[in-house]
């Protein structure tokens, strides 16, 4: 059972897979960051987990990585909030995913310089 109030889902690990069903998953739930590279890599991790060419962490890891980010929320609201953190949020992805490396790196690097470019 997924549990929403606003802008929170909980449980999920990584703001993607359901932490108890795994198999459930849920594209494009972070907030403040640019759209399509981020789907892109939750897109790719899913489809790696689902083919089983990448594995996610034991239940009780993946119920302790929900908690704690529940818990370093400011808000509720503020869960699944990315902002700069993006990038970084990407690369572990693709990482888990088996999938990182270094034309996947310079498009991340060129969508952070647009993003930083418009922060300003």
């Amino acid at each position: 059972r997924l549990q929403t109030d606003g802008r929170r889902v909980f449980p999920l690990y990584q703001h993607l897979f359901h932490a108890r069903a795994p198999s459930i998953a849920l594209v494009g739930v972070p907030h403040s960051v640019v759209p399509f590279p981020l789907f892109d890599v939750q897109a790719r991790l899913i489809a790696a987990v689902l083919a089983g060419d990448a594995a996610l962490p034991p239940e009780l890891e993946r119920m302790a990585w929900a908690q704690a980010a529940d818990a370093r929320a400011p808000r509720p609201q503020d869960v699944h909030y990315l902002g700069p953190a993006q990038w970084d949020y990407c690369r572990d992805l693709a990482r888990l995913g088996g999938f990182y490396d270094a034309a996947l790196e310079a498009r991340l690097r060129a969508a952070q310089a647009l993003y930083d470019d418009s922060s300003r």
